[in-house]
């Protein structure tokens, strides 16, 4: 092998650092980190499908930058973070998330016996995040009023795909992947109930009461449509997501309504929701249950069983918005 080796060195076919890294790679002195990412994943094959893509994608991140285990050093880690936050400008929330993530694959290794690295290059002091990093930026809610021009904006009356997913937002308070993933089965037009199977947490496995609103509007939904879902024709991608690009068209109605900050997004809607329970002094294990938020405390986090459906339905209720005047 040393033979063939150098006469690949000889003829410039490799280099002598790429000839010295195949030797390594053969006689086990160097791991190639990429031929165990599939044996690490399998780990989370019982999540949901957006976290399996979620940490597939931070892993073969760390794969590209670190092909084998000898490229791992404090330095050159320190170095990777400093790249994501300068180069590529990502948001300190997300370069921790991709951080935490290649070190709990880095320990995979070590406790499978992969790499014997002592001590662990992700245990340096100095191993942050940059300060250089963009900060995340923080959600804030539209007034029902700003909700309202939405729908009435003559590109949400034009798409009807659009203007459902509106309503559905500011009578439910839910994210866009749940109303997107949404099914006609998971309707209950008898007890007036929606079942939301949360793509986020256990709590987000919610049923939320219909607000007199959206009765119709779903009664219609489902004779009208021979689509699955509730909000019919769109396709889901890759990551298994549904609402992506009827995210991105309500991202173009906002934008051309002057709301062009990274702070005003579809996520708002949701924070309206929870502004409107909160001045109509909605108690906050009750708007929790709908919105489907973990709870925080101990008592009703762990040991209640959770609100009522009353509670739920006079809480869905008080959503009150300016009179809405569309066709």
């Amino acid at each position: 092998m040393i033979d063939q080796l150098e006469e690949m060195v000889q003829d410039h076919q490799i280099t002598l650092p790429e000839a010295k890294a195949a030797y390594e790679v053969a006689t086990g002195l160097r791991v190639v980190l990429a031929d165990h990412k599939d044996d690490y994943l399998k780990q989370y094959r019982n999540h949901n499908i957006k976290t399996q893509q979620k940490y597939m994608a931070a892993v073969e991140r760390f794969i590209n930058r670190f092909p084998d285990d000898q490229q791992v050093t404090p330095k050159s880690l320190k170095q990777w973070l400093t790249e994501m936050a300068d180069e590529e400008r990502l948001a300190a929330k997300t370069i921790n998330g991709l951080k935490v993530q290649a070190q709990a694959f880095w320990t995979y290794l070590v406790e499978h016996e992969i790499v014997q690295r002592d001590p662990n290059p992700f245990a340096h002091t100095k191993l942050a995040v940059p300060k250089s990093a963009t900060k995340e930026v923080t959600i804030l809610p539209f007034t029902p009023a700003e909700v309202v021009a939405f729908l009435r904006a003559p590109v949400a009356q034009a798409d009807e795909q659009l203007s459902l997913l509106i309503t559905l937002g500011m009578y439910t308070g839910a994210r866009i992947e749940e109303l997107a993933m949404l099914k006609k089965t998971d309707l209950d037009l008898t007890n007036e109930v929606i079942h939301f199977r949360g793509t986020k947490t256990k709590a987000a496995d919610r049923e939320v009461p219909m607000h007199p609103v959206l009765i119709p509007v779903l009664s219609i939904t489902l004779t009208d449509s021979k689509d699955e879902y509730v909000i019919p024709g769109l396709n889901i991608d890759a990551r298994g997501e549904r609402g992506k690009a009827l995210g991105k068209r309500f991202g173009r109605l906002k934008t051309g309504m002057g709301f062009k900050g990274r702070d005003r997004v579809f996520h708002s809607i949701r924070k309206t929701v929870g502004t409107l329970f909160e001045q109509a002094e909605v108690l906050e294990g009750v708007a929790a249950d709908i919105l489907g938020h973990e709870k925080q405390t101990m008592t009703y986090g762990l040991y209640s069983g959770g609100s009522s459906l009353k509670q739920k339905r006079d809480a869905i209720q008080k959503l009150c918005y300016p009179a809405l005047n569309v066709g």
